[in-house]
């Protein structure tokens, strides 16, 4: 049976998408591949010399007109030109399928033997998908068309020229047309398909990297947004509390001459609005640290402790926590004052004194905050901590404890080691 496949796509720029890597692509790069193409010749010389050769194996006579070795020889020739046809199917698919329709006609015309030629129809078939898969739908189907119409009129007339009379003919045109338009119309149904598919996957990417370039914009204008917010509210911290405060500390002095005492609560009310502005701005710097739409890590408080404990203790230092009431209702900057404390008192412990065991005492009070770190002497003499500089790290803590009217205390003991403590009044919310 002579199984033709045409279909046929000139490919143009505008159906062709985006030049990313597509399935289309790869469809490209296999069609136009040596490799492939030696296998395509070594596949259809075998298959169409399979009857010629395999009849003369057995035994039975050769009649055909023409010589065994010639017709081996324009087996092999066509097979070969067809094969190097498809090297061109990237850039030149309509030629490639032609050249491709071309072999397979001129050899069944030559040898007289259609139905020797199944496989080299299916290379037809080839060139059809690839055409396909390049071209508009419209222009594939026309190929495919001319290529049916060029198989069954070519096929006809060598019959017909054989003198057989005209119902043979009929009907042997119509057998090769239809054993070549269902492989051939096959080839190019799968071929619109993948073009399709290719288009899909192209739309999708390019509509996944306008999405990527909105989401980039909407990101970069809520930063903005978020920092002139942040920056309003550093202006408004500025403006209203430091205004305050001066006008707070004028009167004080107005008043201190003849009224000192209310002068002096005058003066309390200008520490309590400074401890609110200095955290109102802690709190939008820290948001200012921000970058990239990547916020800093949540800061850690006394509701943290036992992780700073574990930490502590798998580097091999003993431990021992006892605490005296709740710490999660905890002022958030009372707590996390206190924790850099405790941080800061384990640190210089294991630093200065190791070895030794350590004790920590949390006791949150109706009024106050107590926390205690006291180690042991260990294997280091108070001489030598002192050499060492214990407690330099203590001057930024004492720096953020006045914020909040705390108190630190760090100390060596007596018998031996060393005792930080902390001690943090709670704002007077009454008052």
């Amino acid at each position: 049976m002579t199984i033709v496949t045409p279909s046929a796509r000139e490919a143009t720029p505008a159906t062709v998408p985006a030049r990313s890597k597509l399935p289309s692509d790869n469809v490209r790069v296999l069609m136009s591949a040596p490799l492939f193409a030696v296998i395509v010749f070594v596949a259809t010389t075998v298959q169409v010399l399979g009857n010629p050769l395999i009849g003369t194996m057995r035994g039975a006579v050769w009649d055909h007109p023409l010589p065994l070795l010639l017709v081996v020889f324009i087996a092999v020739a066509t097979c070969a030109l067809q094969a190097a046809c498809l090297l061109a199917l990237s850039r030149y698919p309509v030629a490639a399928m032609l050249g491709a329709l071309t072999c397979y006609l001129a050899f069944a015309l030559a040898v007289g033997a259609p139905n020797w030629t199944p496989s080299m129809q299916l290379v037809v078939a080839i060139a059809l998908f690839a055409l396909a898969s390049q071209a508009r739908p419209a222009v594939a189907l026309s190929w495919l068309t001319a290529a049916i119409i060029i198989t069954v009129v070519v096929l006809a007339f060598w019959i017909l020229s054989t003198g057989a009379p005209l119902g043979i003919v009929s009907g042997f045109a119509i057998d090769q047309g239809l054993g070549f338009a269902v492989p051939a119309g096959g080839a190019t149904a799968l071929g619109l398909l993948w073009a399709t598919h290719a288009r899909l996957t192209t739309d999708a990417r390019l509509e996944a990297a306008r999405l990527a370039r909105e989401q980039e914009a909407r990101l970069a204008e809520a930063r903005d947004i978020e920092r002139a917010r942040i920056a309003q509210e550093l202006h408004d911290v500025a403006a209203q509390h430091v205004a305050g405060l001066i006008s707070l500390c004028d009167a004080s002095l107005t008043l201190a001459p003849e009224q000192p005492d209310r002068a002096l609560q005058l003066l309390e009310e200008v520490r309590a609005e400074g401890r609110f502005a200095a955290a109102s701005l802690y709190g939008a710097i820290g948001d200012l640290r921000a970058v990239d739409g990547q916020t800093i890590s949540v800061t850690p408080d006394l509701r943290n402790v036992d992780d700073l404990i574990a930490f502590w203790s798998r580097r091999g230092m003993t431990v021992r926590l006892q605490s005296v009431g709740g710490v999660a209702d905890l002022p958030a900057v009372v707590s996390s004052i206190a924790y850099r404390g405790m941080q800061e008192a384990l640190a210089n412990a294991a630093k200065h004194s190791p070895g030794s065991i350590v004790q920590v005492d949390v006791v949150v009070r109706s009024d106050r905050l107590e926390v205690a770190v006291t180690n042991s002497a260990g294997s280091t003499t108070r001489r030598c901590q002192e050499r060492l500089g214990l407690g330099w790290g203590l001057d930024g803590l004492r720096s953020k404890l006045q914020l909040v009217d705390g108190t630190l205390h760090a100390a060596a003991l007596d018998q031996g080691g060393w005792r930080t403590r902390i001690d943090i009044p709670f704002p007077d919310l009454d008052g």
